[in-house]
């Protein structure tokens, strides 16, 4: 159970520092979102084991995946939509309900 609060509080304090970088930032969403996947796509691919292990998924898994890619950007760019137009408290309000 304790375990389980860390690991709340350990979420609620990244989604926060997330929001408030988001708005300290002066990037629209979109820019913001797209800066945040490349910086994302170039780290992952610098990982020798995760590169070889992308070689090896099929065309359906990568379709898939790339369809999560989709959902999680959309995500990502409403969430930092909705600081630039209001503020960090009520869009983290709006996320956690």
């Amino acid at each position: 159970m304790k375990q389980a609060y860390i690991k709340l509080h350990i979420a609620v304090f990244l989604f926060g520092l997330t929001a408030i970088l988001g708005k300290v930032i002066s990037l629209q969403a979109l820019p913001l979102v797209q800066w945040r996947l490349l910086i994302t796509c170039v780290s992952i691919l610098c990982i020798p084991a995760i590169f070889k292990k992308l070689k090896q998924v099929s065309k359906k898994e990568l379709w898939q995946y790339a369809g999560i890619g989709v959902v999680v950007s959309l995500h990502w760019l409403t969430f930092y939509g909705a600081i630039k137009v209001s503020n960090v408290s009520l869009t983290l309000c709006c996320l956690a309900s």
